[in-house]
Order: structure tokens, then C-alpha cells, then sequence
């Protein structure tokens, strides 16, 4: 469990007696931890909670609702503990355990099946139940409030244009003959954010490609009406499209996620990330992009510390390394914490085998804001980067200029789409290693940009080099001077669809799509 020294010294000498603790975390308008310990309990009960860690805040016992992250023991008697493997990972959780947290009086928010764990809602009185409860890990996992990471917004008809076009240039996607017409098609990427309009000139198109939607906070299907929003602001660079702004795969299969409300900030909004992390898993997501971090900015609570942020403390960030073992590109936003002194990363960003995205200003500058790795144990982090000072992006009914890497994530997400896309027999990690291994400029801040700005064209060529078979009727043709003396590409029947040579170094012939 997390240690917070500052919250040891607060503790009050009298409890030293106390053997049997929670940890909860206290109303929205008011976000207390609070510790309530019982004197008279069994061993068993000491035994189950003798190393939670204990936090001492002022307590509150009438008239308010907390948010608990409970790790479960097990998955009943008829499953043997088999974390490792999938079936047990898949398996639900055991509904007695889940009926006796509603019986002590909580009301389950969140069921995590790879985690074994549940986000619930319970006031006071039913915490002395819950603390009695055996099937309860003797750690309990803590949650603090979510934030987004804040971004800047200017709006702007004339520069987005010129905008794009730069970017295109960063990333190598000029030096593809790309056609955003078909772009992106047959891919299916999740977005987990704080909500989505479709009803926007740049939006609009994508109401016949949204595959699966959830509203996590509302526990609801309908929710594609929330206006500014930040997740509209994310999908406009990933899948927009308008005269002014144009996403990168405006043709790809959405599934969107609403995770965060915007109308305050609750503890329990991170495990219905993860929740939203599992159901897009479920649906068939090859890429989950998200661009939203916790760290910072409690209202009460400290920070989480450095040692934090390892990937196996943030159930986020637990279910992010998951997605990845199960073959899913898991794309995140570093942070905007960058003026800070100590690594600033924050989770999911710090998850195992995924793609943290930084924020570059061009092939060798990082942007200032964006935040530092490495993470706790010590592997680099962010991966990659992507331009982010400034992006096009949509806001409301407008068309923005913003910086931020949660506007460098769907770069990245939609240049991984385009490999997946033209390579359909590759998986997430050798698409990640494509990436990263072809990307440019991280050797002089690799903590800040990681393997550097990625390089899509270089990206594809690395895959080009394997046996492949693409759709009949690809978007983008390489065409760089890096590279093979033919490129072949496949129709999804195996046959030949075009063999290009290279003449002076450059692919120079471009099929006519249709």
C-alpha cells in the first residue's frame, strides 16, 4: 500500500489500541479520507486488517456517502486462485460476496473481473459491517480524485490548417501518399474520457461508426450529448473531420467511453476507468486511447508520492497492463506536470507494456509542460511522443488550437491505427516496437520524450519488411526513401494487388485506389 508520512504524523496516539481499520474516502463536495477503526474485534478480524494503512483525517460519521475500492479475497469456493491465467481473470465475481457488500448497505458502482475488485458507495453506518467482513482482502486499495489533464484552448479558422500540415511533417505522415477517405476503416479504437457530442460539423460523420458506448458515471447507454467537452476535443484529432480539421483515421469503429463528470470530482472515477478499460477489452477494441491522469490537485488529500506510480498500484493502471498481456495497444497521455522537479508521470500512464505519450514542439524540443518519467521501478517512461504545442482541435462548435499531451495521445492512437489498418496480420506489441524503435530524437531527453518523435513513415517501412496482407483498398501507400527494392502489397485473398520498384531510392508509383 501507498505510505504518506504526512498523514502518519496526524495519527492520534489514542488509536494505538485500535486493531481493525478501513480506508474511505469522504463526500464529493468534500473529499475526506476517513479512518474508522473498531476496539472490539476478533483475531481473524485483526488478522485481516492489520496492515492496512492508516490515514487520519477529520471524521465525519452522519450524513455522508464514501467511495470504497475493495480488493475481494477470492472468486468463491468453486474457483481456485488462479490469478495468472485468463479464465480465471474472466470469470465473475462471486455474487454471495457482492450480496453481503449490499446487505452491510453499499451500493456496488464498479465491478473489476480482472482485479477482483468492486467500487462501491456506502455511508457510515455500513462500515463497521464492511470491516467484518472476512472475504475482504487485508489490503484495500484507495482511490483519490481524477483530473483532467488541463488543457489550453485557442480558438482559430485560419492557422488549423497550417497546423496540420506541420504535423503531418513531424510525424513522417507527408512522406506517405495518405488518404484520409478511407482511413482508419475496420480498426476499432476506444477513446475514455469525459464524454462526446457527435451533433458538430467535425463530429458528424461518425454517427454510423460508433461501435459500442458506455456511460460509466451514470451507469447509462445514452450519453453522446455533453457539449465542450474534453473527449469531443480528443476525437476531433483522432477521427474530426471538417474543411478545417481532419482527423487521422476519420473512418475508424469508435467505442466511447464516459468515465469522468465534469460536474465534480468523485475518488471512485478511477475504477470506472478501469471498468471502461475491461468492457473495451470485451468489445474488441485493438487500440484504447486515454488521455486522462490522476495525480495531482486533490482537494484535501495529499499527492500520491513517486513510489506510487508502478503499475501495480492504480487499479487504472492495473487494468491498462492487462489490456496490454491480452493484445490491446494501450495508448496514454504523460501528464502536463512538467515544471515540476521530481519524474511527474501519473497513472495509467505508469502501466506495464503500453505507449505513455509525450508532448514535443518539434524533432528534438519537448514541449514545457510535458511531465517526466521515469516510473517507480524504474523503467522509461513516457515511450514515444507526438507534436502537442500547438494541435487543431475541436472545441464545441469551433475549431481550437490546444497544447497538451492529452492531445498528443490520439496522434499516436491514429498513426497506430494506420499500421493496423495496412497490417492486419501484426499485433499491438510489434506495433509498439515499430514505433518506438523508429521514432526520432529521444536520445537527448529520453525521460521527457522517450524514443523521441514518432515517425510513422519509418514505422511503416519496419513492418513493410515481414510478410504481410493488407486490405484491398488501403489508404496510404509508403513512398519514402527509406527502404526495399519492391513493396508488394496483398489483397485479403493472398493475391498480388501491387508491386512497386524503387528507383533512386523512392517508391514513385501510386496505385489507384477505389
Amino acid at each position: 500500500m501507498l505510505t504518506n508520512t504526512k498523514s502518519n504524523d496526524k495519527i492520534n496516539s489514542n488509536l494505538s489500541r485500535s486493531i481493525g481499520c478501513i480506508s474511505v474516502y469522504g463526500p464529493k463536495s468534500l473529499l475526506i479520507l476517513v479512518v474508522l477503526c473498531f476496539l472490539q474485534v476478533s483475531w481473524t478480524q485483526e488478522s485481516s486488517w492489520k496492515n492496512q494503512h492508516i490515514f487520519y483525517p477529520n471524521i465525519k460519521t452522519t450524513g455522508h456517502q464514501y467511495s470504497l475500492y475493495i480488493k475481494l479475497r477470492d472468486k468463491g469456493p468453486h474457483l481456485n486462485h488462479q490469478v495468472e491465467t485468463l479464465s480465471w481473470q474472466n470469470a465473475p465475481l462471486y455474487p454471495e460476496y457482492l450480496s453481503q457488500i449490499v446487505k452491510c448497505g453499499g451500493k456496488i458502482r464498479s465491478q473489476l473481473k480482472w482485479q477482483n475488485a468492486v467500487g462501491i458507495l456506502a455511508s457510515a453506518p455500513a462500515l463497521p459491517c464492511l470491516a467484518s467482513k472476512t472475504f475482504i482482502l487485508e489490503k484495500i486499495g484507495y482511490l483519490d480524485k481524477l483530473t483532467i489533464h488541463k488543457e489550453h484552448l485557442k480558438k482559430t479558422n485560419t492557422l488549423a490548417p497550417l497546423q496540420l500540415t506541420e504535423i503531418r511533417k513531424l510525424t513522417g505522415l507527408s512522406r506517405l501518399d495518405y488518404e484520409p477517405k478511407k482511413a482508419g476503416e475496420g480498426v476499432k479504437i476506444a477513446l475514455i474520457d469525459d464524454g462526446f457530442n457527435l451533433n458538430t460539423t467535425y463530429l458528424s460523420h461518425l454517427s454510423t461508426k460508433v461501435y459500442d458506448h458506455y456511460d460509466f458515471v451514470k451507469n447509462e447507454k445514452s450519453f453522446l450529448n455533453e457539449t465542450n467537452s474534453h473527449g469531443n476535443n480528443v476525437l476531433s484529432i483522432l477521427s474530426g473531420m471538417n474543411k478545417q480539421v481532419i482527423g487521422i483515421v476519420p473512418y475508424a469503429q469508435l467505442l466511447l467511453y464516459r468515465s469522468e463528470d465534469e460536474a465534480g470530482e468523485d475518488p471512485y472515477e478511477e475504477d470506472l476507468v478501469a471498468s471502461a478499460i475491461e468492457r473495451a477489452v470485451d468489445s474488441g477494441a485493438q487500440i484504447i486511447n486515454i488521455s486522462l491522469g490522476y495525480r495531482y490537485d486533490f482537494d484535501q488529500d495529499p499527492d500520491h508520492p513517486f513510489s506510487y506510480f508502478d503499475g501495480a498500484h492504480s487499479p487504472a493502471s492495473i487494468a491498462a497492463g492487462i489490456a496490454a498481456e491480452r493484445g490491446v495497444l494501450v495508448v496514454v497521455a504523460m501528464g502536463n506536470e512538467g515544471l515540476k522537479t521530481e519524474p511527474t508521470l501519473s497513472s495509467p500512464a505508469d502501466a506495464k507494456d503500453i505507449l505513455a505519450v509525450g508532448a514535443m514542439s518539434n524533432l528534438t524540443k519537448p514541449c514545457i509542460f510535458t511531465s517526466s518519467g521515469p516510473s517507480a521501478d524504474g523503467r522509461p517512461k513516457p515511450e514515444i511522443s507526438a507534436p502537442g504545442c500547438p494541435v487543431a482541435t475541436g472545441s464545441g462548435q469551433e475549431i481550437s488550437l490546444g497544447s497538451g499531451t492529452s492531445y498528443s495521445a490520439p496522434l499516436i492512437t491514429g498513426l497506430a491505427a494506420l499500421l493496423f489498418q495496412n497490417f492486419p496480420h501484426v499485433r499491438a506489441p510489434e506495433v509498439r516496437k515499430a514505433l518506438m524503435s523508429t521514432a526520432y530524437g529521444g536520445f537527448d531527453a529520453p525521460n521527457r520524450v522517450g524514443a523521441g518523435m514518432v515517425q510513422i513513415d519509418r514505422a511503416f517501412l519496419s513492418l513493410s519488411k515481414k510478410p504481410r496482407r493488407v486490405s484491398s483498398s488501403p489508404p496510404i501507400f509508403f513512398n519514402s526513401y527509406l527502404g526495399l527494392d519492391t513493396l508488394d502489397i496483398y489483397k485479403l485473398d493472398g493475391s498480388l494487388y501491387q508491386r512497386t520498384r524503387r528507383t533512386q531510392g523512392v517508391f514513385f508509383t501510386k496505385p489507384n485506389y477505389k
